[in-house]
């Protein structure tokens, strides 16, 4: 479906956001379910606007031009230089003016300029989750597993000349009594961890903030010293759980995971606390919220590195990119069938 929109919208204690573009998903032959937007790294977009989605199912990166038509695709399943096995993250690295993108399963990083050429390779000698580019050697990531009881995630360095990591900054484990699996003063309960079971981080020069996802508590680490500077409280309002999410979230999980919340844990009063956290090209950290609908709004915070909030607002939809001058969202209708991908200038 070929969709060209202008549209206006004013967004309270924030920016007055120009939707420039907005595509259907369908359009960009995408199938990908709206969650999965919300939840992987698949999407990135470099400072002249072109994005590119990884396509898992496909095993391609798909190119979406600046003015939102459709570009390149390119990759294949397979292990050759071109191909792809399984996708982890994408990200725009300023450092390579490229694309760079994670294969776990082949353990291989490659480059992409934004015409679609490959313009480097190398190998990997772990598995890279959640990368953060500080600079064309030094890629921070995450080591371990996501938020769970008993875990104990990792920020590490990896060094792509030497191929060798090391850690950098342990996180405290999660139990009970951590406040991240017990409800809280917001509504958030071990349905929160269960289905948002996610680490947020993202760096900017030496400094990392790190958010468990369902808490409102953000991290600030120094990365030299490996020490938790502070800790901050996030002011951002608490996503209401509407019906009709709950009864989209229930229906999209796996039988199994249907009984515990029928049995175990019930139906939160919010949604998980945050979907995203990204670095602006001036440094500074964006943080952004589930909407309470699939189709609505979502609620972001800039931070600085000193934890500092210096804006708030809202964008008309779950974000997964950023730029200097847009973020780019997807929308889509309550049952989750009709995704759209927009361009919102900042």
């Amino acid at each position: 479906m070929n969709l060209w929109m202008l549209l206006f919208c004013l967004t309270p204690n924030g920016l007055s956001s120009d939707i420039v573009w907005e595509r259907s998903t369908g359009h960009l032959d995408l199938s990908t379910r709206y969650q999965d937007y919300l939840s992987l790294d698949m999407t990135a977009a470099s400072p002249d606007g072109t994005v590119v989605v990884l396509d898992f199912s496909e095993r391609q990166l798909v190119y979406v031009n600046p003015d939102g038509t459709p570009g390149k695709r390119v990759g294949k399943p397979g292990q050759g230089p071109r191909e792809f096995a399984g996708f982890e993250a994408i990200r725009w690295s300023a450092e390579h003016k490229g694309f760079a993108v994670i294969d776990r399963s082949n353990l291989r990083l490659t480059i992409w300029d934004t015409k679609a050429e490959l313009i480097h390779s190398e190998i990997l000698s772990d598995i890279l989750r959640k990368p953060q580019m500080m600079s064309k050697q030094k890629i921070v990531f995450l080591k371990g597993h996501d938020m769970h009881l008993g875990a104990e995630p990792e920020l590490h360095l990896y060094n792509t000349k030497s191929g060798k990591s090391v850690e950098l900054w342990k996180m405290d484990p999660i139990t009970e009594q951590s406040g991240y699996h017990k409800r809280t003063s917001h509504g958030f309960d071990s349905f929160a961890v269960d289905f948002n079971a996610t680490v947020h981080f993202a760096v900017s020069g030496n400094v990392a903030l790190v958010n468990y996802g369902v808490s409102p508590e953000l991290l600030v680490v120094d990365l030299e010293s490996g020490k938790l500077i502070r800790k901050v409280h996030a002011e951002v309002p608490a996503v209401p759980m509407t019906d009709a999410y709950y009864s989209y979230i229930y229906d999209n999980m796996a039988a199994i995971d249907q009984r515990d919340v029928d049995e175990k844990i019930g139906r939160p009063d919010f949604w998980p606390y945050f979907s995203r956290l990204m670095v602006a090209p001036n440094g500074n950290f964006w943080l952004f919220s589930y909407q309470n609908t699939p189709n609505g709004s979502g609620n972001y915070l800039v931070i600085d590195k000193s934890g500092k909030t210096i804006e708030r607002g809202s964008v008309p939809g779950g974000a997964v990119a950023l730029t200097k001058n847009a973020i780019f969202v997807v929308r889509c209708d309550a049952k989750g069938e009709k995704i759209h991908l927009a361009k919102v200038a900042r």
